[in-house]
């Protein structure tokens, strides 16, 4: 019992910023990430380029994801700095680690996978297109 005490007395302020970060940023961007893909596909279309509304949305979740990587980071700090000044074997920061890591992965594929993924297709396109009209004027 005591040993639980020491973990909710060193670990419990990183633990509900570790929720804070996801209920707040984490949870929101993945939703918007759904109404996004169901109103764009999850095909990239090239008209979705020019779709001044689609970068709108697009941007929306990528900020939130962005935020939630900031307070996963924050998360992992705390918790490492925990591991170096406990005097006691804590278990609680491993696993918040473990468990902030996991949502970074997470954040980054979803980004990836959605808007990032397209305007990097569209800036190869563009670079495509500008490389072969400077090679065709030669």
């Amino acid at each position: 019992m005591s040993s639980l005490l020491e973990e909710i007395k060193y670990c419990g302020f990183n633990f509900i910023i570790l929720l804070f970060g996801y209920l707040t940023f984490y949870r929101p961007a993945n939703e918007s990430r759904e109404i996004f893909q169901k109103e764009y596909g999850d095909k990239i279309k090239l008209s979705h380029f020019f779709n001044e509304n689609y970068r709108s949305v697009g941007m929306e979740h990528i900020k939130l994801y962005i935020s939630a990587i900031v307070i996963f980071i924050i998360v992992i700090a705390i918790a490492l700095l925990i591991i170096k000044l406990a005097t006691k074997n804590l278990y609680s920061p491993f696993i918040q680690i473990l468990i902030s890591i996991l949502l970074i992965v997470m954040s980054l594929y979803s980004m990836i996978n959605t808007y990032i993924a397209s305007i990097i297709l569209a800036t190869v396109f563009i670079g495509l297109v500008i490389w072969a009209f400077t090679n065709d004027a030669k």
